[in-house]
């Protein structure tokens, strides 16, 4: 009974030992990845000293709060200290201890660096294996993708993206058409390419990134950067209240880019601000028209518009419009001009 008793008892430090050990371990890698995390997401702030990069509990746990492989953490690490072997090491041990094989993130990072280092058949490799287990994640798809353009397999690029390109991510859009960009005349379907620039614009119409990117595919650098250039003047004009010379500018990029849907908006800006109120109303009904949502100050200032050609009816609508969307000068407009009904009292 004895021996029993002292069993348990030893039982029970080994197992409070083996808890508080296993505690403090994971408790040490959580503080770790404040600091990890932060610079996962922010590449600049990777310089570390190698007391930093060797103190990483990679082990134990060995994935981050996020799932991401630690020991790829590290690896990066290690590569922004030009330790590539040392962060080669790492993630062929990763991978092999397969520590969370369904994200393929540690191919996908030996892909990028055997690129850097000129290793192209290595590169392909692994960027075919992280882009095929996992197609709709951006970094797989970029890689794979940088690759390809390397082998100059333009037309593989184009078919891998219409494959994924439901996912919506806008980083997967930029890099396919930062690809079509250099190699469009090599396109087998040109057509596609430009059907797709065009519906970026659209989709991705706040990233100005997207948006310039999708302007030199379909109207190439040299017309895009003077339609930008044009826009740039056109609004130190507007800001100076220098309006038809801004609109001269508007006009000039509007002809270079027409697809370009922030070229009409700020006609439409300045047509307002001229006072020309059939010629804003127009400018706003072509935007409307070409199948974009005018937002709260667009249909406020629609709303004015129409009040000056004396349509009230219309004018009312689009300050109703414009409430809805929370945009408060047009719930005073409402009052003002008499627009209120039982519908929109509140």
């Amino acid at each position: 009974m004895i021996m029993k008793t002292k069993l348990i008892h030893i039982i029970f430090i080994i197992v409070t030992f083996l808890c508080l050990y296993s505690s403090i371990r994971v408790y040490r890698s959580f503080t770790q990845q404040y600091y990890i995390i932060a610079d996962f997401n922010n590449q600049s702030t990777q310089d570390r000293p190698d007391s930093f990069i060797n103190a990483i509990e990679s082990d134990y746990p060995n994935l981050s709060l996020t799932g991401i492989p630690l020991k790829t953490i590290r690896a990066n690490y290690y590569f922004h200290n030009d330790s590539i072997l040392k962060g080669l090491d790492l993630l062929q041990k990763d991978i092999d201890e397969r520590s969370n094989p369904y994200i393929m993130y540690s191919e996908a990072t030996k892909a990028k660096l055997y690129a850097a280092m000129g290793l192209i058949d290595s590169a392909r490799i692994y960027s075919r294996k992280a882009f095929n287990g996992l197609p709709k994640n951006p970094f797989h798809f970029a890689e794979f993708t940088r690759i390809l353009a390397i082998d100059k397999e333009i037309d593989s690029i184009a078919k891998n993206f219409e494959k994924i390109k439901d996912s919506g991510d806008g980083q997967i859009w930029r890099v396919y058409l930062s690809s079509v960009v250099t190699f469009i005349d090599e396109l087998e379907d040109k057509t596609l390419a430009l059907q797709n620039a065009e519906y970026a614009l659209k989709r991705f119409e706040s990233s100005n990134e997207i948006r310039v990117i999708a302007l030199y595919v379909l109207y190439g650098r040299e017309n895009t950067v003077k339609a930008l250039d044009f826009e740039k003047e056109g609004l130190q004009h507007f800001n100076n209240k220098e309006y038809v010379d801004a609109l001269e500018d508007f006009k000039r990029a509007y002809e270079l880019t027409p697809l370009n849907r922030i070229n009409q908006d700020n006609i439409a800006f300045t047509y307002f601000n001229l006072k020309n109120w059939d010629l804003t109303s127009q400018t706003l009904n072509s935007i409307e028209n070409s199948g974009h949502i005018l937002n709260g100050y667009q249909n406020y200032m629609y709303g004015l518009t129409l009040i000056n050609l004396v349509q009230y009816a219309k004018a009312c609508k689009r300050f109703n419009l414009s409430n809805s969307m929370d945009f408060t000068p047009a719930k005073e407009a409402l009052i003002i001009y008499n627009c209120i009904t039982s519908d929109n009292k509140n």
